[in-house]
């Protein structure tokens, strides 16, 4: 399962990583109480919409961005949702029954490529991922850094600029304030409206189109 920014995705995986079925729901919930809720409800509906291939499941995996606690399954915060301290492992462990794995999503996707993709052959690397938050997760000596408070790799809440923009963190001048996918379209948004030329316009803008832009006029 990964809960993003507005939305809930579920697959069943092989063990192997491939997908058997996968689904995605939006999620307008915001408090973590109401949160928790909705998450339990969509386990269960896919649970019961899946039911030929519940023998098959051995335990629920969990990614969502913000600091997580994994060996407890704890939450500690996240992005976007109204969440401090959430014990979302054990709660899905008690309507479920089965072990419950929950982590970073940035960390989750480093550890895929160490076990599955391009990282297999490599002790250590790094995988950095730029979407509406900016992070990375880090592999050394063949083992995932989380740290104590699950904040390894929290990249984009490097302070770059004392002076900057506020961040939803509660700081100023975050990198992630500059360099990530809603920081670029903003500050395009922002060239363009002052008479910037480019093909680019206004309406309808998005990092995707903004790196092909840029990918076209180096070429």
């Amino acid at each position: 399962m990964r809960l993003a920014r507005g939305y809930l995705s579920i697959a069943l995986h092989e063990l192997g990583g491939d997908v058997i079925v996968q689904s995605q729901v939006e999620i307008e919930e915001l408090h973590q109480d109401d949160v928790l809720k909705r998450l339990i409800l969509e386990i269960h509906r896919f649970f019961e919409q899946q039911s030929a291939h519940l023998e098959r499941v051995t335990s629920i995996a969990i990614t969502l961005p913000g600091l997580v606690h994994s060996e407890s399954g704890v939450v500690l915060q996240m992005p976007y949702y109204d969440v401090e301290r959430l014990e979302l492992g054990p709660a899905v462990f008690k309507e479920t029954g089965l072990p419950v794995f929950i982590a970073n999503d940035t960390r989750a996707w480093a550890l895929a490529e160490k076990l599955f993709g391009n990282s297999q052959q490599n002790k250590n690397s790094v995988l950095i991922s730029v979407h509406n938050g900016l992070g990375a997760g880090i592999i050394l000596e063949d083992k995932l850094l989380e740290g104590r408070l699950g904040n390894v790799g929290e990249l984009g809440h490097i302070q770059i600029d004392a002076n900057g923009k506020q961040c939803h963190c509660g700081n100023t001048g975050c990198l992630e304030t500059v360099a990530s996918a809603r920081a670029i379209v903003r500050q395009v948004r922002g060239l363009i409206q002052q008479g910037e030329k480019t093909s680019l316009t206004v309406e309808g803008l998005t990092v995707v189109g903004i790196c092909e832009a840029a990918n076209q006029a180096i070429r």
